[in-house]
């Protein structure tokens, strides 16, 4: 896979960019936001595009780099040096996949299903995990080894995920037919009641919001979220699976 390491940013981009990493979660989102309410979603977008980019240029200047010191100073074949699990941003979404399929409880730091851990963020090791996912023992544990480097035990981690998949397709719930609406709203010179989008099937009103988005185009799809309290939402305006509740604010 090709990875995209173009970027352009501005100065003024980088500083402030350089200036809202140093700081938790929640201060991020808030200077975030900051930056959404006084520039606009238009230089949101383009730090966003540009951070991407810069993001898999410093995962691939590390791995050159991390090649360039184990051949020269520690005589590695070069050969041998590409086979390094090294994080990259693919590798760390796919590890964000990964880790939502279990509890990491009792797996070693460096696990593969504990989000954050180097393992977690190498696409070799999240991937390999993913195409053995119904095998509870096709996946070694990485911090217990024989001289040879091979697993002596079962990944903890994955073997827990395999489990609860095993779990899910005995017990998923059935599905059913959900209604979507949308509530309405009112703001300075503009207004609109709720609205109906129609009838979608799932196994939870999540589920059926999904399908709902699957039938939109990706700009319209781009306009609706799930929030971290797990409501759905179309700008600020709330999705509802019943026409009584998405009336009550604006009818």
């Amino acid at each position: 896979m090709t990875v995209c390491t173009d970027y352009s940013m501005g100065v003024d981009d980088a500083l402030l960019i350089a200036g809202i990493s140093q700081y938790d979660l929640e201060t991020r989102r808030d200077m975030v936001g900051a930056v959404l309410a006084t520039e606009g979603a238009g230089r949101l977008v383009e730090m966003l595009a540009q951070l991407i980019g810069m993001a898999n240029s410093v995962a691939e200047n590390s791995k050159e780099m991390t090649d360039f010191v184990l051949i020269s100073e520690y005589g590695a074949h070069p050969e041998r040096v590409g086979s390094i699990n090294l994080p990259s941003i693919i590798g760390a979404c796919q590890g964000v996949q990964l880790a939502a399929k279990c509890d990491p409880a009792g797996a070693c730091h460096g696990c593969a299903y504990r989000l954050g851990s180097v393992a977690n963020q190498s696409p070799i090791a999240t991937s390999d995990a993913e195409y053995v996912a119904e095998n509870a023992r096709g996946f070694g544990c990485h911090a217990e080894t024989d001289a040879h480097g091979n697993a002596t035990k079962v990944c903890v981690g994955h073997a827990k995920a395999a489990t609860a998949l095993r779990d899910e397709s005995v017990t998923a719930p059935a599905k059913r037919t959900f209604e979507v609406w949308i509530e309405g709203y009112s703001v300075t010179g503009n207004s609109s009641k709720a609205q109906s989008y129609g009838e979608f099937e799932g196994a939870t009103f999540s589920e059926a919001v999904e399908q709902f988005l699957e039938t939109l185009s990706d700009e319209d799809r781009s306009y609706f979220h799930k929030s971290d309290d797990g409501q759905w939402r179309s700008w600020g305006c709330r999705l509802f699976d019943n026409e009584k509740d998405a009336r009550k604010a604006f009818g």
